[in-house]
C-alpha cells in the first residue's frame, strides 16, 4: 500500500529538514585588545592631546582612527560625532582593530552635510566596527 503524506505533514517535514540544515551563526571570538583607547566628546577633560584613557579621553574619532594600531581597541562613549573618519592603519590576522560603541550607549557617527563616506577604511584590513549608527551618509563605510 502506498502512503501519501498529507500536506501538513509534508510541510512539517520540510521545516524539520530546513531547521536541521541551519546552524546558528556566531562570530568568531575576538582576541583581547593589547591596548584600549577611549573617545568621549562629552567628558569635561576630553582633548585630542590626551592619552585616550578613561580619565583623559580623546574628543574625536579622527584622533582615534589616526592612532589605533593592530590589536588595539577604541571604545566610544555616547554621543553624536559629526565627523568623517579616515582609518590610517590596518589590523592583522588575529589582531584586528576594534571601534566599539560603549555597551548600552547610543553612538552616532555622521556629518551635518550628507557625505558619501563617513568611515573611510580604504586600504585597511582586519577592522571591526560594532555598536555604531552611521547617519547622514550615502555609503557609510568604505
Amino acid at each position: 500500500m502506498l502512503m501519501v503524506p498529507s500536506k501538513t505533514s509534508a510541510l512539517t517535514a520540510a521545516f524539520v529538514l530546513l531547521a536541521a540544515c541551519i546552524s546558528p551563526i556566531t562570530a568568531a571570538p575576538q582576541p583581547a585588545p593589547q591596548k584600549i583607547y577611549i573617545v568621549d566628546q562629552n567628558h569635561p577633560k576630553a582633548s585630542d592631546d590626551n592619552a585616550g584613557t578613561p580619565d583623559a579621553p580623546w574628543k574625536t574619532l579622527a584622533k582615534a582612527a589616526a592612532t589605533v594600531q593592530a590589536g588595539e581597541a577604541v571604545y566610544i562613549m555616547e554621543g553624536t560625532y559629526p565627523e568623517q573618519i579616515k582609518v590610517a592603519h590596518s589590523g592583522a590576522e588575529g589582531k584586528p582593530i576594534l571601534f566599539q560603541g560603549f555597551p548600552h550607549q547610543k553612538v552616532k557617527v555622521g556629518v551635518a552635510a550628507k557625505a558619501s563616506v563617513v568611515f573611510d577604511t580604504t586600504g585597511c584590513n582586519y577592522l571591526t566596527l560594532d555598536g555604531l549608527v552611521i547617519i547622514d551618509s550615502d555609503v557609510g563605510v568604505n
